[in-house]
């Protein structure tokens, strides 16, 4: 139970401190696996244990899930929307060619 506690206030900390940039989304993803694949590899038994794997699997994915919502939620929603509609000009006429 402390191991998904730590990993909350990491990612709070995360996103509070790099102020949602892409380096807290980098930052996030290098720390929630980096901790899930080592205490993998400390709980490793001859059979498959579903005790704390599984629930902190979706626990990680969900944390930086988060963090990429909230880099996107900070993006310019006007200069996101140029760039796509001149990467759909850019397409359509390539097609009409």
């Amino acid at each position: 139970m402390i191991h998904a506690y730590i990993c909350i206030f990491v990612q709070y900390a995360l996103i509070v401190l790099l102020r949602a940039n892409l380096a807290s989304v980098v930052s996030s993803f290098a720390f929630q696996m980096t901790y899930l694949i080592g205490y993998y590899c400390v709980t490793e038994s001859a059979i498959y244990d579903i005790k704390w794997t599984i629930p902190h699997c979706v626990l990680t994915l969900r944390l930086i899930g988060q963090a990429f919502d909230i880099h996107d939620g900070t993006k310019d929603a006007v200069s996101t929307l140029s760039s796509i509609c001149f990467q759909h000009k850019r397409v359509s006429r390539r097609n009409a060619n």
